[in-house]
């Protein structure tokens, strides 16, 4: 892992990246619904003997493909700050770190209210563990939370 974070680190920059979170969702979202509505469009269309280029099926092309770039953009925005996307739509990400001098990742899904978990680099979200009570009450920031 190279670069790492503290616990305070990561709560703040996870903080400042919610919002951009919660649209990556959003946009991964919207983009599967328009897919699986050209899908069946393209089936409808299939099925009567038409072809696909009707205007429909180029305006929900056109949609998928501003969607999906909008998503790479604030995906690889979020990962040039150091944090690992494992999974859009639950919104679960890490953040490199360092726990009692082993690396660990702090980990995190959207609609949780802060960071209170980890887990080894070799173990993933199924090895996910509470942060030690002392370390988060340590990392809260000023102001309570």
């Amino acid at each position: 892992m190279a670069l790492t974070f503290t616990l305070e680190e990561a709560e703040a920059l996870r903080r400042q990246l919610e919002p951009q979170l919660r649209r990556l969702r959003e946009l991964y979202q919207a983009t599967r619904r328009s897919q699986a509505w050209l899908e069946r469009l393209r089936e409808r269309i299939r099925l009567s003997g038409g072809y696909y280029a009707l205007l429909e099926t180029t305006a929900i092309v056109r949609r998928i493909q501003r969607r999906e770039s909008t998503f790479q953009r604030f995906l690889e925005s979020i990962q040039r700050r150091g944090v690992i996307v494992r999974d859009v739509e639950t919104g679960l990400v890490d953040f490199p770190g360092e726990l009692e001098g082993e690396p660990v990742y702090w980990c995190w899904k959207l609609d949780e209210a802060r960071i209170l978990y980890y887990h080894r680099p070799d173990e993933g979200f199924q090895g996910r563990k509470p942060i030690p009570l002392d370390r988060i009450r340590r990392s809260r920031p000023s102001g309570g939370a």
